[in-house]
């Protein structure tokens, strides 16, 4: 497995085991896409491009599975880059951890892969839940976002939409009501709308200012639209990055 780093911290958002709730990250390196406002960029680089520098370690399935079990955190969270890029190893993994009695595991991934196949009984008894992204227009990346994926999501798993500006806000509403057309066919997923946190870094202020359309939503006006527009969402705001706390980087 290619691992940027496990740590241990709080779940900064929502999740099947709760914002707020102790939790060991395994963080993997590498993926597909490349988001504007991406905030793991330390993480994201494409493992086939060998011109890129490889800032990970690799390590057995085996080890990564006992380093996560000794920190005793009843709740693991796998995310990235892009956790599913590494598919085989992380399968391997989560049919380890979820063998272990009380162990709550949460797939965070982008929207361009299919959930793992064989755990069913596992996400009814909510011992496995994915929260997915949606990627709207300030991403960049929303050409890539496959419908079929999010239909096979249950009522244990969450959707991601996170919001830079007005436009994305309105993408969003517009998905939502995709999502509430599904509930007489599907348990559909909890939908989550959550503020895009700008790297200091990413000069996106300076990009995408004065573009139409591209107008930058505060966190509190995000919270004013959904409440003002009824919206059946839960607003969720990085914890970790508002108490700072977190891992190294």
């Amino acid at each position: 497995m290619n691992v940027y780093s496990i740590f241990e911290s709080i779940n900064g958002e929502t999740s099947i085991s709760h914002q707020g709730s102790v939790c060991t990250f395994l963080r993997l390196w590498g993926c597909n896409l490349d988001c504007t406002w991406c905030d793991t960029k330390y993480a994201r680089s494409d493992p086939s491009d060998n011109s890129l520098p490889k800032r990970y370690e690799e390590r057995s399935v085996e080890d990564v599975f006992f380093d996560l079990i000794r920190r005793r955190n009843k709740n693991i969270t796998t995310t990235g880059g892009e956790p599913l890029m590494q598919y085989n190893t992380v399968w391997l993994l989560l049919v380890a951890l979820l063998a272990k009695s009380g162990i709550q595991v949460t797939v965070e991934t982008n929207g361009t892969f299919y959930p793992f196949v064989g755990f069913d009984e596992s996400r009814r008894q909510k011992k496995l839940s994915y929260v997915v992204d949606y990627k709207l227009p300030s991403s960049g990346m929303e050409d890539r976002m496959d419908w079929n994926i999010f239909r096979e999501l249950r009522d244990t798993d969450f959707v991601k939409f996170v919001i830079l500006t007005e436009k994305d806000y309105e993408s969003a509403k517009e998905m939502l009501k995709e999502f509430e057309s599904l509930k007489s066919r599907y348990s559909i997923p909890k939908i989550i709308f959550s503020p895009a946190f700008l790297p200091e870094e990413s000069g996106i202020g300076i990009n995408y200012k004065g573009e139409k359309g591209f107008t930058f939503l505060r966190p509190e006006t995000l919270i004013q639209l959904a409440v003002e527009d009824h919206l059946n969402v839960i607003v969720s705001l990085q914890l970790h990055k508002l108490c700072s706390w977190g891992e190294a980087k």
